[in-house]
């Protein structure tokens, strides 16, 4: 195991996820009874909740809409039969930075781990390595070995491709959670139109210069010939469109979010041990 990514002050505290707040509610005691976090394609009923563009129209409930004209969505519960697949991002980009990669992947493990102390089973997703997927369930040395999985696929030879979400077919099942800063070489509106009809709880790590305009002032043109540096100027125009962008950026998200009952997480990277869990903790207060 990479001692580096998971030293062994992460791994014993890893042990605690136990006392964290649960990321699903435990009804029953018998298989196939207890409800997971989330919503699913079970037939038992859970809630409405309003209409997000890019739902599956299949899922409207008419008779609301011919007595309320507004449209609403029946939810169906999720059951741990479905494993949570967990994507953590492992594109070039997010390993360019060392705390945004140990981030990611510190993350990975800690959502999993409080998985399975609720008793649900876990999946490592991957978009371009189908051998990736192995199901983990609660049980003994169960976080362990999703450490170890993880380990693994963090230190695998990486190409220079972008990160993308898996292809969702009719065998995707359970709720996908996906670990990164969502950042891609296509425009906002091209992602928009891109994962128009996705659905996925993301989990978004940041630094937090990443929300001020005056990051863009650290970088520089260099001029070819005598390597003078030449800063952009300021522009408050520039600086209101960035925050705005910003926004809808997070706002998007979050409205995929709503698609799979949850909602948008935010992280801050940090290296530190302690403070990712407690960072982590803090994002997720109640479950999802």
């Amino acid at each position: 195991m990479d001692s580096q990514l998971f030293p062994r002050e992460f791994l014993q505290r890893l042990d605690c996820c136990g006392t964290l707040p649960p990321l699903r509610v435990q009804r029953h005691i018998r298989s196939g009874q207890n409800t997971a976090a989330g919503t699913g394609d079970s037939l038992d009923f859970q809630e409405y909740r309003p209409y997000v563009p890019g739902d599956d129209l299949r899922d409207l409930d008419w008779n609301i809409f011919r007595k309320s004209r507004k449209l609403f969505l029946r939810r169906y519960r999720m059951f741990p039969e479905s494993p949570h697949r967990i994507l953590p991002d492992n594109s070039a980009s997010i390993r360019y930075r060392r705390v945004r990669a140990f981030t990611v992947w510190r993350s990975a493990a800690l959502l999993g781990a409080r998985l399975l102390h609720s008793g649900d089973r876990i999946r490592l997703e991957s978009a371009t390595d189908p051998e990736e997927k192995r199901t983990i369930a609660p049980g003994r040395d169960a976080v362990l070995q999703w450490c170890k999985i993880l380990s693994a696929a963090f230190n695998k030879p990486q190409g220079k491709e972008e990160f993308r979400l898996p292809e969702q077919n009719e065998r995707s099942r359970g709720m996908l959670w996906v670990i990164s800063d969502f950042y891609a070489a296509a425009t906002l509106d091209e992602l928009i139109r891109r994962w128009h009809h996705a659905s996925f709880i993301p989990i978004r790590i940041f630094e937090d210069d990443e929300y001020h305009p005056a990051v863009f002032r650290e970088y520089a043109l260099l001029d070819a010939e005598d390597k003078r540096r030449i800063s952009p100027p300021d522009d408050p125009a520039f600086d209101s469109g960035y925050r705005q962008e910003m926004q809808r950026f997070e706002s998007f998200l979050n409205t995929i979010a709503l698609r799979s009952g949850g909602r948008l997480h935010r992280i801050e990277c940090t290296e530190s041990v302690e403070t990712v869990f407690h960072r982590f903790a803090q994002s997720f207060p109640k479950g999802i």
